[in-house]
């Protein structure tokens, strides 16, 4: 049996039409979080937390952010970055890949260190879910 996960991705109205309407995914370059791909929450809490940050950011440019609630069928294989081994061996792959290389620019994002061991390790582009924590220690829980 496939698993199934409820998940939420935040954007603006024409995007999240094309998304829901035409099953057009959308793509981001993003260097920070996990590189190339389309991001969703796995809470709705998460998802109005991130469209309020967005409209916050945007003031005058963005009037409102949509969040659009989706299936994921997880019958692929997964970069769980939420476990210790595999984020051992995404280290790993780094340093191999910098030192075959003479990478000299090592302190990288993660979102770049990926999309550059996709390229370099196919068998990273049979993963097409990334899963991820995220770092919210910026953000106050008390106030």
């Amino acid at each position: 049996m496939t698993p199934n996960i409820i998940v939420f991705h935040t954007n603006t109205k024409d995007k999240i039409e094309k998304f829901v309407s035409d099953k057009e995914m959308i793509y981001y370059e993003d260097k920070h979080y996990l590189g190339n791909g389309m991001y969703f929450w796995d809470n709705e809490g998460n998802a109005k937390y991130w469209a309020n940050k967005k409209l916050k950011e945007n003031i005058g440019v963005l009037n409102e952010v949509y969040i659009s609630k989706a299936n994921l069928l997880l019958d692929e294989t997964i970069l769980d970055l939420t476990n210790v081994e595999i984020i051992k061996l995404v280290r790993t792959l780094w340093i191999e890949y910098c030192d075959k290389l003479d990478e000299k620019n090592r302190n990288q994002f993660i979102g770049t260190i990926l999309d550059i061991l996709r390229k370099y390790f196919p068998i990273l582009n049979n993963m097409k879910v990334s899963k991820c924590h995220g770092d919210y220690s910026h953000y106050n829980k008390n106030s």
